[in-house]
């Protein structure tokens, strides 16, 4: 589908569009359990998942068995309404030739993703108190998507509660628990603004969980772009599968090439405090693209990228 006939699309209400100098960015965003169709799908150069991997999948056989195992994954999911067959949605990668890339991290021992989730369930817990109750007043306002004057947002007993660390940092995960799961959507507005004043004023919840992991993605998709740009000599669609709360990887894929590797670098020596990537096997540099040939899925291109590789020394 030519450019034109791209900006003239009906995209499905969980589908964004970010388009960026290097390339046209299409979100498909998720909840890790219904499964997709093609409309979501579209007609990209490429696509990308959310997948942590459990082994280094710069190793050809592994990044066959991990994609293997995610497409499964994808065409076995609860379908919907939207997506009454999700094997249609794996089937049309397979029929239109894309490519899929592996971008994640590589988390061998899930010791990142323990970290993770206990940085962010302490740091929330120490925060959130009794601002809990303001927390489900802006979620309620995310899930509508409802304009927020300065004068509605201070009106009121909640204005206390609301204007609390602990509430703001709660607010983006409650919004995630009003939204029927399926019929989930692309954030809007107000949420992409909650979700980003709360990393501001709580970087410590956010940086483990979502901010890193969206700058090494940012990272590489930035990479694979100029790649696919270079191979096509146009500008290349991406499409890349991910949860809501990553919503903050437009912002990623904006920043300037050597800040974000910056944060990156910067972000890698706190966390090495807790995980140390090399005795852990923990590893951000890790790349796979495997295409459809013969019927079967085969990584034509497996590889530590260079700048991440040496953050990981």
């Amino acid at each position: 589908m030519g450019l034109e006939g791209q900006s003239l699309e009906k995209l499905s209400e969980n589908v964004e569009v970010i388009d960026t100098p290097m390339a046209r960015f299409r979100f498909i965003y998720e909840n890790h359990q219904f499964g997709h169709s093609p409309e979501e799908l579209g007609h990209p150069d490429a696509f990308a998942t959310e997948a942590v991997g459990a082994a280094d999948f710069a190793d050809p056989e592994v990044a066959r068995r991990m994609v293997g195992w995610l497409l499964d994954n994808l065409s076995n999911r609860k379908p919907t309404e939207r997506a009454p067959n999700p094997t249609a949605y794996v089937e049309s990668l397979e029929v239109n030739r894309t490519p899929v890339y592996l971008v994640d991290i590589v988390d061998p021992e899930e010791t990142y993703f323990s970290a993770s989730v206990a940085t962010y369930a302490l740091g929330t817990g120490a925060n959130v108190g009794a601002s809990v109750l303001a927390a489900t007043y802006i979620a309620k306002k995310i899930k509508d998507d409802e304009p927020m004057s300065r004068r509605k947002f201070l009106k009121g007993a909640l204005a206390t509660g609301i204007a609390a660390k602990g509430a703001v940092s709660a607010t983006p995960q409650i919004a995630d628990l009003t939204i029927d799961p399926e019929r989930f959507s692309k954030p809007g507005p107000v949420e992409k603004t909650v979700r980003s004043t709360s990393e501001a004023i709580s970087p410590e919840i956010h940086m483990f969980i979502w901010s890193f992991r969206n700058a090494v993605w940012a990272h590489k998709l930035n990479q694979i772009a100029q790649k696919l740009r270079d191979e096509k000599g146009q500008k290349p669609e991406i499409a890349m599968q991910l949860g809501r709360a990553h919503s903050g990887l437009e912002t990623m894929l904006r920043a300037d090439p050597e800040k974000r590797l910056s944060y990156i670098r910067n972000a890698s020596r706190i966390i090495n405090l807790l995980i140390p990537f090399k005795e852990r096997g923990v590893r951000i540099s890790s790349i796979a693209r495997l295409e459809f040939k013969d019927s079967e899925w085969v990584p034509t291109e497996t590889y530590h990228e260079p700048d991440l590789e040496q953050i990981e020394r």
